[in-house]
């Protein structure tokens, strides 16, 4: 379901299933949603309801789509 996502600053936001990845003026990757593959890169598979920080030092963010079943 759709769900506000509260802060400020986020630009080139990008959505994947259940997740949610963008980047802040900063320069910082931030995530979101369900993360049940690992795909925050963070070591973990714990989702997360609001955004997390989990990167730094990338440009530009591309993903693709893994089908189930």
């Amino acid at each position: 379901l759709p769900t506000r996502v509260s802060g400020t600053g986020f630009t080139q936001v990008f959505l994947l299933g259940d997740e949610g990845f963008s980047f802040k003026t900063d320069g910082m990757l931030w995530a979101w949603g369900g993360n049940a593959r690992g795909t925050f890169g963070d070591g973990t598979k714990l989702g997360s309801s609001v955004p997390k920080q989990v990167a730094s030092g990338f440009i530009r963010l591309a993903g693709g789509n893994t089908p189930s079943g």
